[in-house]
């Protein structure tokens, strides 16, 4: 993943910036997805389709398939057939640098991110070369969460929240199309995955950008997203707007287990 952005900082000048006009950001239609060790496809006719802006939060039992349709709308999963278009226009046609920029995904592990060894800003210049000191700690300024204070500091210093707010802080100054959030507090004890959570979404709104976030964490199921899309067995079992008015923790609950 970091060597997609250390080869994508070389490649800014030749970003195809073609786009395509259509109803939805994001267009997942009827992919197939399996590992030659399994028989079972892994994700099975997965269809559903994205809006700018929009929150959907995923949810389901470990093996439902969460984790691998990121993965496939992040192109680290190929799949075996239909079609995943972002703008109208199928991924697999964005150049890297591209597609990396527009579509960021966050897990529950600081290091798939970030250069342990290097500060906060050295990892930010790596990311985009081009921003100087005072435009990141402006920015950090306005982040909800005090991380100027950490700017000189070796990641690996930091403690696991303060790290995952380095990430979002670092990955949403990119201002992707789309934000993936893989478990992106699961590591985290419950108040500091609460804050993670709280300021995460405070982000997504603020910039009004497109987010998917798979999650065990009832609470955060509840309370954050538009929208609640429940997977069993590599399919999509229910798909519920305004799910916040509409369903309860207990009933989320039984979606998932």
């Amino acid at each position: 993943f970091l060597a997609v952005y250390l080869f994508s900082s070389y490649q800014l000048l030749i970003i195809d910036e073609r786009v395509v006009m259509t109803n939805a950001l994001l267009e997942v239609k009827n992919i197939y997805y399996s590992v030659e060790s399994l028989s079972e496809h892994i994700l099975k006719d997965m269809t559903f389709s994205l809006g700018t802006g929009e929150f959907l939060v995923l949810v389901g039992s470990n093996g439902s398939g969460k984790s691998s349709l990121i993965k496939c709308i992040n192109r680290r999963n190929s799949i075996a057939s239909g079609d995943i278009s972002l703008m109208g226009q199928s991924i697999d046609t964005y150049r890297v640098a591209d597609y990396s920029h527009r579509v960021v995904t966050i897990s529950q592990a600081s290091a798939d991110n970030l250069f342990q060894q290097l500060t906060l800003f050295e990892n930010m210049q790596i990311i985009n070369p081009s921003v100087t000191r005072k435009q990141f700690e402006a920015y950090l300024d306005q982040f909800g969460y005090d991380l100027v204070p950490f700017i000189d500091a070796p990641i690996y210093q930091l403690s696991g929240g303060e790290k995952q707010l380095c990430v979002l802080a670092i990955y949403l100054f990119l201002r992707p199309d789309i934000l993936l959030l893989d478990e992106h507090t699961s590591a985290m004890d419950p108040k500091t995955g609460d804050l993670v959570m709280e300021i995460t979404h405070k982000m997504v709104v603020k910039y009004k950008m497109a987010c998917v976030m798979a999650t065990h964490n009832i609470k955060h199921a509840a309370n954050y997203g538009d929208r609640l899309v429940a997977i069993k067995d590599g399919e999509i079992y229910q798909d519920i707007q305004n799910h916040r008015e509409k369903v309860s923790r207990h009933e989320i609950l039984e979606l998932c287990y």
